[in-house]
């Protein structure tokens, strides 16, 4: 009996010239060295141009988010959202540089993000993660692109932050599925998972930085992991917590 795969989601983008249509199919159940043929109806969701915003923005099921954030606002998924990232740039390479009270990218509840072209995501100031996701909910990264998850200063590249941000201080599941993904920690924070907690506890052991469980599968392309001083590539920020991690795959995850 060949593996099976269970209650899974297949994330189907097809790209032209301008456009980028989507279908999301949930509750299948795949098996190892099987053929399927699933007839999907493609949808076009709606797309914004970052460049554009004049205000704080929350994307929607089936958005395409596109080119370079200008402005100090703070980008958001819906709860339960899947939204394509197609050539983003958020608090990347910009001069004079943004600053804000959050993440690069924030999830407001469980959310799938399809990664196509290549994408730039940083965290907004000291102690914000590139992209963060609530407790007990699940950001899946899925897509055949590029992602550039940066955190800044002491906050993990996708994951938490730093644990005096009431904001930050835990972030729910990570499943990555796809795509390239090159992460990097902030001082002492993990690339993908925790942020870091070492510089407060010698003043208030408080409540650390945490994270829930990580999954990278043997589906993605590769994942770049480069972690801050202390901390773990892929799991917890210094004297932080995280979940369980599984690697499906560990020749397709580089450790720094």
């Amino acid at each position: 009996m060949q593996p099976v795969s269970s209650d899974k989601t297949i994330s189907v983008v097809v790209n032209d010239a301008s456009n980028s249509y989507y279908k999301s199919v949930t509750g299948k159940t795949l098996a190892v060295n099987n053929q399927y043929t699933i007839n999907v109806t493609m949808e076009q969701g709606q797309t914004t141009n970052l460049s554009t915003l004049s205000a704080d923005y929350v994307a929607g099921n089936g958005e395409t988010l596109t080119g370079k954030l200008l402005v100090s606002h703070k980008i958001s998924i819906a709860a339960g959202a899947t939204v394509i990232l197609k050539n983003v740039s958020i608090n990347y390479d910009i001069n004079p540089a943004l600053s804000g009270s959050f993440a690069g990218i924030n999830c407001s509840g469980n959310a799938t993000l399809i990664i196509t072209g290549t994408n730039y995501v940083k965290g907004f100031s000291s102690g914000h993660p590139g992209i963060s996701v609530p407790t007990d909910n699940t950001l899946t990264i899925t897509g055949n692109g590029t992602l550039y998850a940066l955190g800044h200063e002491y906050g993990a590249g996708i994951g938490s932050g730093r644990y005096n941000i009431t904001d930050y201080k835990a972030c729910g599941n990570i499943v990555i599925q796809g795509g390239t993904v090159w992460a990097t920690g902030g001082s002492s924070a993990a690339a993908i998972g925790s942020g870091a907690s070492i510089i407060f506890t010698q003043y208030d052991p408080g409540t650390p930085s945490s994270c829930g469980d990580i999954t990278v599968r043997n589906s993605v392309t590769h994942i770049y992991a480069t972690k801050g001083s202390g901390a773990e590539s892929i799991g917890s920020g210094q004297c932080s917590n995280c979940g369980t991690v599984t690697i499906e795959d560990p020749g397709k995850v580089t450790e720094y």
